[in-house]
Formats: structure tokens, sequence, C-alpha cells
């Protein structure tokens, strides 16, 4: 898995490659953590469709999970991922994991739609 962080506009940017490694996950949820704090950035676009996802549930929950607080607490989270993504159970199970615990995450199939969704949400 590669990564590569890039800032557009008011809204960081996560775009990953390859097969899914959830140590490396990690590393990119904190740098883009940091950046989103240094910058006062809070809207957060991570591009997951070039990205072969194989999370398993418990991966699922204890990633999206640690996202309150690697983040601000008034981000929101727009990931993007393939079709193929989308009808995975443990992917959408993501969007339930981050409501219990105070994090705004919705999936996209577009990274347009992404977009669309971050700018109609509160500025940074």
């Amino acid at each position: 898995m590669s990564y590569r962080v890039t800032v557009v506009d008011d809204v960081v940017v996560l775009e990953v490659e390859g097969e899914w490694d959830y140590p490396i996950a990690l590393a990119a949820q904190g740098e883009v953590g940091a950046i989103a704090r240094e910058q006062g950035l809070v809207k957060i676009l991570v591009d997951l469709s070039r990205c072969a996802l194989l999370p398993s549930a418990a991966d699922v929950y204890e990633f999206t999970k640690s996202h309150f607080a690697a983040f601000p607490h008034q981000a929101r989270h727009a990931v993007v991922v393939s079709g193929e993504g989308l009808r995975d159970a443990n992917v959408r199970f993501s969007e339930t994991v981050a409501a219990n615990f105070g994090v705004t995450l919705r999936l996209f199939a577009a990274r347009d739609e992404a977009f669309d969704w971050l700018r109609q949400g509160p500025s940074s």
C-alpha cells in the first residue's frame, strides 16, 4: 500500500493505492490528522478507489474508532471506494462505527460526489 497526501482548497486529500495494509493505514491517518490540526482543516477526503480493500470487520472497527483521536472532532470524512468496495459489508460497517463514535463519515462511489458533500459542510 502506498499513499499521497495533498491539500486541495480547504480539504485534506489522502490517495491510497495497492493492497490494504493496516500499519501503513495508521501511519497515513496520523499524517492526515496532523496536517488537519496544523492547518485548522476539518474536511477530509480519503480516496480508496485504487486500493484493494480486504479489511476484516475487526480492522474496520478499530481503524474507524481511531479517527476520533486522530482528527479534529468536527472533521467530516468523505471516503471514496470502488463500486465493489461499496458492496462489501465490512467497508459499509465503517459508517456505523463512525456514527457510534461521533465521527462524521460517509462513503461515496465517485470523488466529485465526495467533494460536493464536503463543500456542503462547515468551513474550516
